[in-house]
């Protein structure tokens, strides 16, 4: 049965509705599309104008039903939230959420369509997590643009809807396996340091790590406490990201978060055995004379045991370390059997979006009549892991075979970044071949990518591919 993701928002004024319907509409087309990469049977995601499912039905009816917990999207901004059906939603959301926190957590989730401080957001707003699907470089805001963070955070939140929406027997059986040594603290950071962050965390959670904090810290330094410390107790890592910036402070206090989450987890006795790094970027620029003293004293005293450091170092030196500290302790460290990539003869990985999967089988037959194996990106929806079990095939295989029949430039983007990035994913050896299958009315589009080969679908294409991987 297919679950339904509701993604909310208001009539928007005159001057503004062209733009930001198209901003929602776009949206909602990317995520249905990084939805059907994650998951085997995709969710239904419905555009709810002025809070309305349909003619007849409203976007409060959903919360009738107590045995029931919808799945929300809310885009913000500053504009949506003095909408007073928005703010309706929300008491909605937060009379629920009284009742299950876990509601808060797993089924709605905030996305940001301009930068909008803490500071401007309803309390209860600020619960939630952000994701900033806007770039301060783009002066249109035009939206998730691929190699750009935006794309990386809306990858992010289909990322983090699909784990959602896991069959429960699923969910309990991965709750089960989750250990101390599959949990790492990734303290929060300032506004300059949020792309390293984000990128450190999406890391983390495709190895199948789980990262605390799930939400943001709140803002009274007792609340904070206590989810700090109880979520280093559970973790064997934790990670502090110190920028330029030394932020702002926190409610009735002199210190600012960043120093509030070093100080805290100093503290803790219970944690004493607990693995710590804090990074510092190689070109560290305090703001101020006050802050340059603080990282001095942090760099000779703060979490000085054995089992921390304190490094300034370019973010790749940071990741290294990360994952020698984690080495032989993830769950998903070691691949399961049923799930490894095939190695016997050359190895071709095939990758196609999942609509393709009857296509591209007289393909893979070809393939397999030779010396050669096929690996079908057709799996992704059937393993535990999938963006790990993606990595590792990119790494292990000889060449990539793009299957491309339609235009659809977020989807080949983001394989050709996936490509791109493969040495870092632990890939040491050249590819031998990368090649796009194409239909000729679609290959023009493709002209601007070097060092992929575009081969067109015409006759005994299938043994040209073959030989050209030979």
């Amino acid at each position: 049965m297919k679950n339904t993701i509701y993604i909310c928002f208001p009539s928007f004024e005159k001057d503004s509705k062209d733009f930001n319907d198209q901003w929602i509409r776009k949206f909602s087309e990317y995520l249905k599309i990084l939805l059907k990469r994650l998951m085997a049977d995709p969710s239904d995601v419905v555009l709810c104008d002025d809070f309305k499912i349909d003619k007849n039905q409203s976007v409060i009816s959903l919360f009738e039903d107590k045995e029931k917990n919808p799945l929300l999207v809310l885009p913000v901004s500053l504009e949506i939230i003095t909408n007073k059906g928005f703010t309706e939603v929300l008491n909605r959301i937060n009379e629920k959420s009284k009742k299950d926190p876990e509601y808060l957590i797993s089924r709605v989730y905030k996305v940001l369509m301009y930068p909008v401080s803490q500071n401007d957001q309803p309390d209860f707003l600020k619960k939630l997590r952000d994701y900033n699907l806007y770039d301060d470089t783009d002066t249109n805001n035009l939206p998730f643009a691929p190699h750009q963070p935006a794309w990386q955070r809306l990858i992010d939140l289909a990322y983090d809807i699909s784990g959602s929406l896991l069959p429960k027997d699923t969910e309990a059986a991965i709750s089960e396996s989750t250990t101390k040594e599959s949990v790492v603290f990734l303290a929060e950071t300032t506004k300059d340091q949020e792309n390293i962050r984000d990128n450190i965390k999406r890391e983390l959670i495709q190895s199948g790590y789980k990262v605390l904090p799930i939400n943001p810290l709140p803002a009274s330094p007792d609340l904070a406490k206590d989810i700090i410390n109880k979520s280093i107790e559970q973790s064997e890592l934790a990670i502090h990201i110190v920028g330029n910036i030394y932020g702002e402070l926190m409610k009735d206090s002199d210190v600012s978060l960043i120093e509030f989450q070093l100080d805290t987890v100093l503290k803790n006795k219970n944690a004493s055995d607990l693995a710590e790094i804090i990074w510092l970027p190689p070109d560290l620029k305090p703001e101020s004379d006050s802050f340059n003293q603080y990282i001095d004293r942090l760099r000779k005293t703060a979490l000085s045991g054995q089992s921390s450091e304190v490094i300034q170092a370019p973010v790749e030196v940071l990741k290294t370390m990360v994952r020698k500290r984690l080495s032989g302790t993830s769950q998903y460290t070691k691949t399961e059997s049923n799930e490894s990539v095939i190695t016997k003869g050359k190895f071709i990985y095939l990758i196609h979006e999942f609509d393709y999967i009857q296509d591209v089988k007289k393909l893979t037959l070809d393939f397999q009549e030779g010396d050669m194996q096929i690996v079908d990106s057709d799996r992704l929806g059937s393993v535990e892991n999938p963006v790990k079990w993606h990595r590792e095939n990119l790494v292990a295989c000889d060449g990539v075979l793009i299957y491309y029949p339609e235009d659809n430039a977020p989807w080949i983007n983001s394989k050709l970044v996936d490509i791109v990035k493969a040495p870092g994913y632990g890939r040491t050896k050249p590819f031998r071949e990368k090649i796009i299958l194409v239909r000729d009315k679609f290959k023009d589009s493709l002209n601007n990518i070097a060092n992929v080969d575009i081969v067109e679908m015409k006759k005994n294409y299938q043994q040209n591919i073959i030989n050209t991987f030979r």
